[in-house]
């Protein structure tokens, strides 16, 4: 499995970051989005990760981790703007290359999303990751069982929600704060200019709101 480097990214939402995009063979088959709703398969970005996927772009492991401690200090970087974290088997976070990932990243603010289930193994690996450095956020499709994971695990969580649902702050029913993505609901904001994915001890849920030509569907699947 290959992972690809980009030292600058073009994207409009990223802003002129360093992304990756890892192989598909990374995701966890029992995403709600692994077969539709997947926004990173459509567009430019679906020709890139297939291009990845097929083994005709990227790097191996150890020559990637290479790229990232050659980052300056202080670099916000997003690892997978499509994949997730390296695996040993489907629905396995290989705890390994996860810890080698977050040693590479230290001194820089590295962070990513999961969406591999939170099995006792996957949680340990995810929260490590997180104390070291390694922003790892939980993907969810519903504020309410991001806020159950943030209270239960005390690990950083996200959701994709209903593509109405663009109000600026909200609270869960327990009362926590919830966040959308400014990058999605304003034009001069970008994860550049932006960074609270990367902020691991938050307290507050960051929510996506459906978009892209899957947003029907997404919206079918979060409600």
């Amino acid at each position: 499995m290959l992972t690809a480097f980009t030292p600058v990214s073009s994207n409009a939402k990223t802003g002129p970051i360093p992304t990756t995009t890892s192989d598909r063979a990374t995701c966890w088959t029992g995403c709600p989005f692994y077969n539709k709703g997947c926004y990173a398969k459509s567009g430019p970005q679906n020709i890139h990760w297939k291009a990845v996927s097929a083994g005709e772009r990227g790097y191996e492991w150890d020559a990637f981790l290479r790229l990232i401690r050659k980052l300056q200090r202080g670099q916000l970087w997003r690892h997978n703007v499509s994949g997730d974290l390296p695996v040993v088997a489907d629905g396995i976070i290989n705890g390994d290359k996860v810890a080698q990932l977050a040693d590479a990243n230290r001194g820089r603010k590295g962070y990513t999303y999961t969406h591999h289930p939170l099995t006792d193994t996957n949680l340990g690996v995810i929260k490590y990751a997180n104390a070291v450095g390694f922003t790892v956020n939980v993907s969810t499709e519903s504020v309410e069982v991001a806020d159950k994971i943030m209270s239960e695990h005390k690990i950083p969580a996200v959701a994709v929600v209903n593509s109405d649902k663009t109000d600026r702050f909200y609270r869960t029913e327990s009362g926590r704060k919830v966040i959308t993505c400014p990058a999605t609901i304003h034009d001069n904001v970008t994860c550049k200019t932006c960074g609270l994915c990367q902020q691991s001890d938050r307290e507050f849920i960051i929510a996506f709101p459906a978009h892209g030509n899957a947003k029907k569907t997404v919206n079918e699947i979060v409600g």
